[in-house]
């Protein structure tokens, strides 16, 4: 069933502005029709369903529902998440670690794909490349480290910031190779 909104009357241009801005910057082809639909998503979850149960759900609900409609499922990065509700990219950090823990079956293939495109923009540092370079999200770097602290091999290290940096983290070749195997990645390793 197809339905017109006529979205002047209900957002002022600079709402809309800010709407278009927001979504468009993680890469959305139609901000607000994303925006509309994860709007309807939520609106239509709060009269059918439960109530949140507590004032910190409202946020994860609404951010469940951005991620899951008008992302399609790709996970957002911190400062997306923190300009959208209004605060620091480390309380959106908590947010989407919370809401992508709740919802972890949904949102894994929103990790994997955020983890592949992370790791096939990798630069090797140094001729010998045992060690690489590449630029990530915290969140998504959690979600990484998460998978090497459970796979089997022991003697793997784990992912480094490099100092002075805000996203650009190390990882050696070894452990870029069992990470690509466990989250079944295809990437020239």
């Amino acid at each position: 069933m197809k339905v017109e909104i006529e979205l002047d009357a209900l957002l002022t241009q600079a709402q809309r502005q800010r709407i278009e801005s927001l979504f468009a910057s993680c890469g959305v082809a139609d901000p607000m029709q994303a925006f509309c639909g994860a709007a309807v998503s939520e609106f239509a979850d709060a009269l059918l369903n439960r109530p949140p149960e507590s004032a910190t759900q409202t946020p994860q609900r609404r951010l469940y529902h951005i991620m899951k409609v008008a992302l399609n499922g790709a996970i957002p990065s911190e400062a997306f998440a923190g300009r959208l509700f209004g605060i620091t990219e480390r309380r959106a950090l908590t947010l989407i670690t919370n809401v992508t823990k709740r919802y972890d079956e949904e949102f894994r293939p929103g990790y994997v794909n955020a983890v592949s495109a992370a790791l096939k923009e990798r630069k090797p540092v140094g001729n010998e490349g045992l060690l690489f370079r590449f630029n990530a999200p915290q969140i998504v770097v959690n979600f990484m480290k998460d998978v090497i602290d459970n796979l089997e091999s022991g003697s793997l290290t784990q992912i480094e910031r490099v100092k002075g940096s805000a996203q650009l983290y190390e990882i050696s070749s070894d452990t870029l190779r069992e990470l690509a195997a466990a989250l079944k990645l295809k990437l020239d390793t």
